[in-house]
């Protein structure tokens, strides 16, 4: 709602883990596009950035560049970031995903995480809902706390709805790999029902 007149000397640098093929990524690389020409500010997307140094040293380079305001939308990239942020005081890092703000205390680091929980819940409520079956599959990304946390969730969820839903987890080591997504969605298809070729997602973080 501000006149801002310096908008011409304000520039906002974007850190994304894979492209426009990723539609996670594309979300991004959609709005920071949208938001930065309707505020008219110069901007810069850097995409393909792993979640390692290569991190660290993009946002190095986007701050020495002049970039006031750094975004980075991967989970991994999260350390990397705090790294420059320590270095760079006069630059602002945001972090898409993440839960270090809070404990690293940096006036220039900022965590984004919404409450994706929710969304799981509800997709667990949906999937139970339109099922024949007591068997649902889940294809996750990597075993952190905030994945196992959705997939609990996805199962509070369908238990809701049924409470003899089983859900049948595979996991794919990778935030976007296309063939190993398309391998783990058929792997549940085939799945057996015997306890040791499954994993069930029972305990509630």
């Amino acid at each position: 709602d501000q006149d801002n007149n310096d908008a011409a000397n304000f520039k906002v640098g974007f850190i994304m883990l894979h492209d426009e093929n990723s539609t996670y990524d594309l979300n991004f690389i959609n709005a920071a596009k949208e938001a930065c020409e309707k505020l008219g500010v110069e901007y810069k997307i850097i995409t393909n950035v792993p979640e390692g140094q290569e991190c660290y040293d993009k946002a190095a380079d986007l701050a020495a560049d002049g970039y006031n305001i750094i975004f980075a939308d991967s989970f991994g990239h999260e350390d990397y970031m705090i790294q420059a942020a320590k270095e760079f005081k006069d630059v602002q890092f945001c972090h898409a995903t993440g839960t270090k703000a809070h404990t690293e205390k940096l006036s220039n680091y900022h965590n984004a995480f919404a409450s994706i929980y929710e969304g799981r819940y509800l997709a667990g409520m949906l999937a139970a809902a339109t099922t024949k079956t007591n068997i649902l599959g889940y294809v996750a990304a990597l075993p952190i706390p905030e994945v196992f946390q959705g997939i609990n969730a996805y199962t509070l969820g369908a238990r809701a709805v049924n409470p003899n839903i089983e859900v049948r987890v595979v996991w794919t080591s990778s935030w976007y790999d296309p063939g190993k997504e398309a391998d783990a969605t058929k792997a549940l298809i085939g799945m057996k029902a015997e306890e040791e070729h499954i994993v069930v997602a029972q305990q509630v973080v």
